[in-house]
């Protein structure tokens, strides 16, 4: 808000002291009702809802007596009405409705539905009630019934909204087919289902579109009378006028209780509600019997707005310094207040006495439920100046303003309004990444797949000079930003200074001397106690001496002013240093932290902006003028991040980083990270060259990494002696194993068990996992790798062998007989096998042992 649109009047700041109530035991103590979530507007509560089902099963157990005692129409107890109440609610925060299941040769021709509403927080609940047995009377006499699964109802909601839930419970319900769907939904009257001609019109055809009904039983509104458009058309037109009157009524309303200052709505704080006096002294009663009201200033809370401007703009604490302050005083018993909230609280112009009234008005959309505020014309303006109301003197309220202003101004994330991607991130760096050359934004030229490109949009279009004309894979900065985040920021190396740093700092503020403030406090004391004095005087003083007390006091107060300034930073360096922190809480709180980046990209973004701050991208020419280097620079603090996180789990050392936080103690990190794609061979060259020095098989080794042996002979060359061979692009010509170690392993067990116990072939084995025969035949030797021969064991290469039509145990018990002393006819004979077939795996076992011989 711009101070120039209001026309100050200057009053002496000692109104605000004069002639103050005292604050009273019987002042009303303020709590801040819970607010309802968004699926929950419109729900009536528990107490209504019971009352509802009550009537609705008083009603029906009178008019369907056949039906008691069923599950459509049972007795009602309280655990009856427990069950229905849970169901609805049930049903109205899902939005999902189900037909009803009833018997054969039911009592009624048809079934109907019911939507029932009450626009208002003080219109009588009990309206839904007598909605609701107005409707069961008439559809009773149609012979239709209304079950409790399809009676729908709003409460304090207006009927211009489209977006209520009960009654969008009421359309899906007539949108059922089949026999126990209803025909007709009944209303009290039209204007209950909607006041909208818009949404009027479109009820009416979507009820018609599905050969549905509809029945106003106060106002005699039937859908399905031949006149029925025509009278639609007057009823929403006079429901449209209705609204359109209601709403200028409101409007005078308002204007006139601003004008005889009485109270239409909650007051600010620092204020309370009083009542009205008339002549005689006696509380002032409205048309509706209700004690008229007034805001006064309530003392106790009007110094917490006072010592909020104070810490604002004299003390420079920042938004959530004050927050925090309303929070711990538990300011109308909440502790929700927020950066907006104060905000709030520093527009306010009613603390400098000036109260303006119809500046804007709310302009509602009907089918989304979006309020948007809309300045009105200034001459519909009411601007009173209420200077008995002042809270704030001129001077603190435009140092406060200039603070803000400057904070807007200096500050690179409140200053400007948040970006699309930072509000809505896409990526991991979204809303954090910047030109270095023009400062802009670097967004995604291309975001289809995995092939997402970021880059600067005043570089590709050649706009104001900017020289940065490349675009750069998502992937690779996303990779190369965070591999420094998780290795170098939150290393046990960088760590490890911060903690010592930050030690430091708190041993040198324990080491400093405290500061003696009882003469300050002393002063203050006979400065107040001056003041009182002065204000006591005023009364019965003339003009003449009334104004050069008055005089007395502002100056007495602007030098009390400054000497509570000096208490409070006085109190500061008095304050307790906290112990100091040890490296084992900030680990846990690392593993916290690293935690919240394992997130979603949306919940990620925003902590990891928080991390790094805004990261400008330069570009460095290399040989290729076509491809810069990207150099990303940034400067981390990760001490917020980890007051958080400490907080949050409870650590000890949560005080720690919290008083340092409050100090504004910051040690930023800068860094400059390259972003480039990391080859393949350097990134596994550390593992390589451990597993190749500890006896690894290089083949094996390089199925288990997913890469070529090409790629590990080079990774090996690199790790050791820091070169590779350029000769190679392995990354280009990777290539891909058949089968990688993770599917031959998944299948050894199965392949083995299948081959030696039910006796399949290798094609068969290969058929039915559809794999290829090679595949089988690299995890059947896996297993066998995996589960090696014992001493005296028969090799299991010449019982699992490829070729040949036996199976394993006939190619064991061959083997067997032989060594026992059997030719081969014999052991052919005895098994009955045939010869040659039996003489082949002779000469193959023969073949084998000559091998082992030698």
């Amino acid at each position: 808000m711009d101070l120039k649109s209001v026309n100050f009047q200057s009053t002496p700041d000692t109104e605000q002291n004069a002639s103050l109530d005292e604050i009273t035991e019987g002042d009303p103590v303020w709590s801040t009702p819970k607010r309802r979530r968004k699926v929950e507007l419109g729900l009536p509560i528990d107490e209504n809802l019971r009352k509802l089902a009550a009537a609705w099963l008083d009603y029906q157990w009178e008019a369907w007596p056949t039906l008691r005692g069923c599950d459509l129409l049972p007795e009602k107890t309280e655990a009856v009405l427990d069950r229905m109440v849970a169901e609805y609610k049930d049903r109205f925060s899902s939005g999902a409705v189900t037909a009803i299941e009833y018997v054969s040769r039911p009592p009624w021709h048809q079934l109907g539905a019911s939507y029932l509403r009450y626009s208002a927080d003080t219109s009588n609940p009990r309206s839904l009630d007598d909605q609701l047995v107005n409707v069961l009377r008439r559809a009773h006499g149609d012979k239709r019934f209304i079950p409790w699964a399809y009676v729908c109802a709003d409460s304090s909601i207006s009927g211009t909204l489209a977006i209520r839930q009960g009654y969008g419970l009421a359309k899906l319900v007539m949108q059922l087919d089949g026999h126990s769907s209803p025909v007709v939904l009944y209303v009290d009257d039209y204007g209950r289902a909607s006041r909208d001609i818009l949404e009027s019109y479109r009820l009416a055809r979507q009820l018609q579109g599905v050969r549905k009904g509809m029945i106003g039983v106060s106002d005699g509104f039937d859908l399905n009378n031949p006149m029925a458009e025509t009278i639609l058309a007057a009823t929403a037109m006079v429901n449209s006028m209705f609204i359109t009157q209601l709403r200028a009524k409101v409007k005078r309303g308002l204007q006139g209780a601003a004008r005889r200052r009485t109270l239409t709505g909650k007051v600010a704080l620092g204020y309370h509600a009083v009542p009205v006096l008339d002549p005689k002294g006696q509380p002032e009663i409205n048309h509706k019997d209700k004690v008229v009201k007034t805001r006064e200033i309530f003392e106790e809370e009007a110094r917490i707005v006072r010592r909020a401007f104070e810490m604002f703009g004299v003390d420079n604490r920042s938004y959530s310094e004050v927050a925090a302050y309303l929070n711990a005083n538990k300011v109308r018993g909440s502790q929700a207040w927020d950066t907006p909230g104060v905000r709030q609280i520093f527009h306010r112009l009613d603390y400098i006495g000036i109260r303006i009234t119809g500046r804007n008005s709310d302009v509602v959309d009907t089918e989304t439920g979006k309020v948007s505020k809309v300045e009105n014309p200034r001459e519909e303006w009411i601007v009173d100046h209420w200077s008995e109301l002042r809270i704030i003197s001129d001077d603190l309220w435009k140092l406060v303003w200039k603070r803000m202003k400057q904070v807007a101004r200096d500050c690179p994330t409140t200053g400007r309004k948040y970006s699309q991607n930072q509000l809505h991130a896409s990526t991991l760096f979204s809303g954090t990444l910047f030109c270095g050359c023009c400062g802009k934004e670097l967004l995604l030229e291309r975001s289809v797949g995995n092939n997402k490109q970021m880059g600067c949009r005043n570089g590709t279009k050649r706009l104001h000079g900017c020289t940065h004309k490349g675009s750069k894979s998502v992937r690779i900065i996303e990779t190369c930003l965070l591999n420094y985040i998780h290795h170098d920021l939150l290393g046990p190396e960088c760590m490890g200074r911060l903690v010592e740093v930050a030690n430091a700092y708190l041993a040198e503020e324990a080491r400093r001397p405290k500061v003696d403030t009882s003469a300050l406090k002393h002063t203050i004391s006979e400065k107040q106690a001056r003041i009182l004095e002065l204000t006591t005087a005023i009364a019965g003083r003339n003009q003449q001496y009334l104004n050069s007390i008055l005089t007395r006091i502002e100056g007495l107060e602007r030098e009390l002013g400054k000497l509570q300034v000096e208490l409070r930073q006085m109190e500061t360096q008095n304050a307790e240093v906290p112990p100091p922190i040890r490296m084992e809480d900030v680990e846990r709180s690392l593993v916290d932290l690293r935690g919240l980046l394992n997130q979603n990209v949306k919940a990620t973004a925003p902590i990891l902006r928080a991390l790094t701050g805004d990261i400008m991208i330069e570009h460095r020419p290399t040989r290729n003028p076509k491809r810069p280097l990207w150099v990303a620079h940034l400067k981390a603090n990760p001490i917020p991040m980890l007051a958080r996180v400490a907080k949050e789990g409870d650590y000890p050392d949560a005080v720690s980083w919290e008083y340092l936080s409050h100090r504004n103690w910051i040690v930023p990190i800068p860094a400059q990270v390259d972003i480039h794609q990391v080859p393949k061979y350097q990134q596994i060259a550390a593992e390589v060259v451990r597993e190749l020095e500890n006896g690894a098989n290089k083949k094996q080794l390089a199925a288990r990494l997913g890469v070529s042996t090409m790629t590990v002979n080079t990774a090996w060359r690199f790790g050791k002696h820091g070169v590779a061979d350029t000769q190679y692009k392995p990354e280009l010509k990777a290539y891909n194993p058949p089968a990688r170690a993770s599917t031959l392993e998944r299948l050894a067990d199965e392949v083995a068990r299948l081959r030696h116990e039910e006796h399949m072939s290798i094609d068969a084995i290969a058929e039915r996992f559809s794999v290829e025969r090679t595949t089988v035949e690299r995890a059947h030797t896996l297993w066998h790798q995996q589960h090696p021969d014992q001493p005296g064991d028969i090799p299991w290469k010449l019982l699992c062998g490829r070729y040949g039509q036996f199976t394993v145990d006939q190619r064991r018990r061959i083997i067997q007989l032989h060594l026992e002393g059997l030719s081969g006819p014999q052991v052919a004979e005895k098994l009955d096998l045939p010869l040659w077939p039996v003489k082949n795996q002779l000469q193959t076992y023969r073949r084998h042992c000559r091998q082992q011989d030698n």
